[in-house]
C-alpha cells in the first residue's frame, strides 16, 4: 500500500496542473468538441456510430465510447476530460506495479522503481494531458488486465479465465490498434520472468523434453489471441489506406524509412535517458541521414549481441531488449503512416521494457555492495524529484494550442506543422499579421504544402488583402488534390463562417452557390453567415434552403430556431426547436433550449 500511496504522489506532483490546460487544436476539435456523435455523449445512436467509425484514420469504438461518457459527465468541460486521463494513467501505474511484483517473486523495489519510472517520466506527457490520446492509456490498460489474466490462466488452466483474456485483449486492440503486440508480449513474459521456456517444465499436464515442442505449445495455446492481433491489424491497415494515410515510396523511398527505424530506435532510447526537448512533432527532415543511421545501427546490433551474449545470466536483459524493440514495431514507421517520423506517444508501452534492463540491472550492481538500501534511496532521490518537475513543466506546455506549438517551435527545427498550427492558434486569437507570418515560415520549409497555402489565403482574406491572395488560389488549383476553384470558395467561406468573418464568408458562399444550388451544408454555413450579420431573413432563407436539401440535419431545424426566437418570434422558433429535437432527441442541449423556450411563452 506504501508503494501505490507514492506513486499516486508522484503523479498528482508531476501533473497537477493539468486542470489548467483546456483542449488543443491538434485533433481534440476534430475528435471531441467539433464532433456531434461524442458532444451528444453516451446515446444509442453515438453508441452504433463508434462501432463503425473510422473518424481520424482509427478503429477504437471503446476510446469514443469512453469519450462519450466524459461527456456525459463533464460535458465540454476540459479539465473533466484531462481527470479521467489522469486518473487512467495512475491505474495504469499501480497495475504495472502489482504485476512486476506478482510475477517476479515478488522484487519489490525494482517493481516499484519500474512502475514510477513509468508513471513520472516526461516523455508519457503526451499520452496523459493530450485529451484526444486518451486510446494509448486505454490500450495500455487493457493489455496490463490482459497480462494479470494470463498468469491466472496459465496457473489455473482456468478456461473461463482464458475466455476473460482474449475478452480483454478485443477490448485493447479496440481501444487502440497498437495492441496488436499483446501475444507477442505475453511470449516474452513466458521468458522472463515466468519461465516457461526452461525444459522439463510441466505445461498443460504435459512436460516436453525438447526445446521444439516446447515453442510449439507456448505459440499454439495463444492462437486465438493472435487472431485477435491479426484481425485488428488487417482493420487498421485498410482503413488506413482507404485514407490515404500511409505514405508511398515515391514520397519517403526505403532507403530513408529504413534509415529513419534505426535513428527513432536510438532517439528514443536518448529521449528516456535525457528527457528534455519533447515536441508534439517531429517532421521528416530533408537531409543526407547515412552517417547518423550508420551509427544508430551499430548501436542497436552492439546492445542486441551483449543482451544475448549474457541472457543466461541476465534473462531479465533479454526480454527488455526485445520488448522495446518488438513493441515499438506497429509504430516505428517502417510502414510511414502520417507525417510525423516518431511521436512521444509511441513509446508508452515500449519504453517499460528498457525500463526493466536498467532497473534489474541496477539492482545486480547493488547486490554486490555493502551498502544497497543507501545506494538505492540516493539513486531514487536523484532520478525521481528532476523527472516529477520536467513532468510538470511538459504538461505545462499543453496548456493551449499556442503554447504547444510555439515550444515545438523552440525545441525543432523546419517544423512546418508547428509553424501552421501555431498560425492557427494565432488567427483564432485575431492575430492576423502575426498568423499570416507564421504561415509564411512554414512555407520556405513546404511551398506546395495545401495546408499553409490555405491558411495564407485565409489570413491574407481577413487582412482584406485581396489582391495578394490570387497567387495562392492560383497555387493551390494546381496542386493534386480537388482544388478546383469551386471547392476553394465552400472551403474559404467555411473557414471564415469559423472565424466570424462573415461579410468575406458570405461573398465566397455565394460565388459558390452561384454554380451549384445543390449543396446542404453551403447553405448552412451561408445561413450562419447571414445571421452573424443580423441579416435574419436572408439568414432564416438560407436555412431553410438547407433543411429542404438535407431534411434529417437538425442542426439547420435548430439554427432557425435560435433566429427566430431572437427576433422576438417565440412560437415559431418552439415549432423548430421541435422538429430540431425529434431528429436528434438524444441531444440534452436541444431538450433545454425547447423547454426554455416553451416556458418563455406568453411572458
Amino acid at each position: 500500500m506504501l508503494v501505490i500511496f507514492g506513486l499516486v504522489i508522484m503523479i498528482v506532483l508531476a501533473y497537477f496542473n493539468i486542470v489548467n490546460n483546456s483542449f488543443v487544436s491538434y485533433d481534440d476539435f476534430k475528435y471531441l468538441t467539433e464532433n456531434p456523435y461524442i458532444r451528444d455523449g453516451l446515446t444509442l445512436k453515438s453508441l452504433m456510430w463508434s462501432l463503425t467509425a473510422t473518424h481520424g484514420s482509427h478503429w477504437h469504438p471503446i476510446t469514443w465510447i469512453s469519450h462519450m461518457a466524459d461527456i456525459q459527465i463533464f460535458g465540454l468541460n476540459p479539465v473533466g476530460h484531462h481527470l479521467t486521463s489522469l486518473f487512467l494513467h495512475i491505474a495504469n501505474s499501480i497495475l504495472l506495479f502489482l504485476f512486476l511484483f506478482e510475477v517476479t517473486e515478488e522484487r519489490l523495489w525494482q517493481s516499484a522503481f519500474v512502475a514510477a519510472l513509468f508513471a513520472v517520466h516526461p516523455i508519457n506527457v503526451e499520452s496523459v494531458v493530450w485529451a484526444a490520446e486518451r486510446k494509448n492509456i486505454l490500450f495500455m490498460f487493457f493489455m496490463i488486465l490482459s497480462w494479470f489474466a494470463y498468469v491466472s490462466y496459465i496457473r489455473n488452466k482456468n478456461i473461463p479465465v482464458y475466455i476473460l483474456l482474449l475478452l480483454l485483449s478485443a477490448c485493447s486492440v479496440m481501444s487502440k490498434s497498437s495492441a496488436v503486440v499483446l501475444p507477442f508480449t505475453l511470449l516474452l513474459f513466458d521468458y522472463w520472468p515466468l519461465r516457461r521456456y526452461e525444459i522439463g517444465v510441466l505445461h498443460n499436464g504435459v512436460m516436453y523434453q525438447e526445446e521444439k515442442h516446447m515453442v510449439l505449445w507456448l505459440l499454439f495455446e495463444k492462437i486465438p489471441l493472435f487472431l485477435i492481433s491479426v484481425a485488428g491489424s488487417i482493420v487498421i491497415t485498410l482503413i488506413q489506406e482507404k485514407a490515404n494515410t500511409i505514405l508511398s515510396l515515391d514520397e519517403l523511398p526505403l532507403a530513408n524509412r529504413l534509415s529513419n527505424v534505426v535513428i527513432s530506435y536510438f532517439e528514443y532510447i536518448k529521449n528516456l535517458i535525457i528527457p528534455y526537448d519533447f515536441a508534439v512533432f517531429y517532421p521528416y527532415h530533408d537531409m543526407n541521414s547515412f552517417i547518423p543511421a550508420v551509427a544508430a545501427t551499430i548501436f542497436l546490433v552492439g546492445i542486441t549481441v551483449f543482451v544475448i551474449s549474457v541472457r543466461s545470466k541476465a534473462q531479465f536483459a533479454a526480454m527488455g531488449w526485445l520488448w522495446y524493440m518488438g513493441t515499438f514495431l506497429p509504430v516505428i514507421q517502417i510502414v510511414p503512416v502520417g507525417l510525423a517520423r516518431m511521436a512521444d506517444r509511441y513509446a508508452y508501452l515500449p519504453e517499460t521494457g528498457i525500463f526493466i534492463v536498467f532497473v534489474w540491472g541496477l539492482g545486480k550492481l547493488l547486490a554486490k555492495t555493502r551498502f544497497q538500501t543507501i545506494a538505492t534511496v540516493f539513486i531514487c532521490l536523484t532520478v525521481f524529484p528532476p523527472l516529477i518537475f520536467l513532468t510538470h513543466r511538459q504538461t505545462a506546455y499543453w496548456k493551449d494550442s499556442m503554447t504547444l506549438f510555439k515550444h515545438a517551435i523552440d525545441v525543432t527545427t523546419e517544423n512546418y506543422v508547428a509553424y501552421n498550427n501555431y498560425g492557427q492558434a494565432l488567427l483564432k486569437a485575431s492575430k492576423v499579421t502575426e498568423a499570416r507570418m507564421e504561415f509564411d515560415k512554414g512555407l520556405k520549409i513546404r511551398p506546395y504544402n495545401r495546408e499553409l497555402n490555405f491558411n495564407m489565403l485565409l489570413a491574407l482574406e481577413m487582412e482584406g488583402k485581396t489582391k495578394e491572395n490570387e497567387k495562392y488560389f492560383v497555387l493551390l488549383k494546381s496542386l493534386p488534390e480537388k482544388n478546383t476553384a469551386l471547392n476553394l470558395y465552400k472551403e474559404l467561406g467555411s473557414a471564415l463562417v469559423k472565424y466570424k468573418q462573415y461579410e468575406s464568408a458570405v461573398k465566397y458562399l455565394n460565388l459558390y452557390v452561384k454554380q451549384n444550388n445543390g449543396d446542404w451544408e453551403v447553405y448552412k454555413n451561408l445561413g450562419v453567415a447571414y445571421g452573424g450579420m443580423k441579416n435574419y431573413d436572408a439568414a432564416i432563407s438560407a436555412l431553410k434552403r438547407s433543411a429542404k436539401l438535407n431534411p434529417v440535419d437538425w442542426e439547420s431545424r435548430f439554427f432557425i430556431g435560435l433566429l427566430l426566437r431572437d427576433s422576438g418570434k417565440r412560437t415559431e422558433a418552439v415549432s423548430e426547436f421541435m422538429s430540431a429535437y425529434r431528429l436528434n432527441p438524444d441531444s440534452k442541449v436541444l431538450k433545454d433550449i425547447l423547454e426554455h423556450t416553451v416556458d418563455t411563452l406568453g411572458k
